[in-house]
């Protein structure tokens, strides 16, 4: 009796423990967990995979495929990017814009809304925050189509740091052409 109120402890902690590690999931994915390895042998099993590059921003190598095999109405491209450590860093979707309503209630039921902008005509734009990464979902009012991007905090840091570096570059080019 007592080793099975012992294994049944550890088997209690271990789970309580793992899940703290988790990582934000996504399309059968785990921000921060799963490798780029699991995620080539995954997807080739039932999506066409474009021949893998390096990401610019993270330095590790990024996956894109196209809709077919996940299944989802609307869905036009996958992209996963991983880190220079070859850990997904960030799971980017391109699918037609008709579907914000359907995404945005799906992704409010797991997460904690940050900000929204959904007005009837116009861009329609949401940030939810998990404990790891920020989901967002991009739906421009003169485009069909949207993008549902769940970024690892650390990777949307490099992001907007990078971003921030492009703007001062880009304003001091014009101000030295004038």
């Amino acid at each position: 009796m007592k080793k099975r109120i012992h294994f049944a402890f550890i088997a209690t902690m271990l789970a309580i423990s793992t899940s703290s590690y988790a990582g934000t999931a996504a399309l059968g994915f785990e921000l921060g967990v799963s490798t780029a390895e699991q995620v080539k042998a995954d997807l080739t099993k039932f999506t066409n995979l474009e021949e893998p590059d390096v990401s610019g921003l993270t330095g590790g190598v990024y996956l894109k495929t196209d809709n077919a095999g996940y299944g989802i109405d609307g869905l036009n491209t996958v992209t996963y990017i991983f880190d220079k450590n070859n850990v997904l860093g960030a799971i980017l979707i391109n699918m037609t814009k008709n579907r914000f309503n359907a995404i945005y209630d799906a992704v409010s039921r797991k997460y904690k809304l940050e900000t929204a902008q959904r007005p009837f005509v116009g861009d329609q734009f949401a940030r939810f925050k998990a404990s790891d990464a920020v989901i967002e979902i991009d739906a421009p009012h003169l485009s069909f189509e949207m993008d549902v991007s769940y970024i690892r905090n650390d990777i949307k840091a490099m992001s907007l740091k990078q971003a921030a570096e492009n703007k001062r570059k880009k304003k001091k080019r014009d101000e030295e052409s004038f």
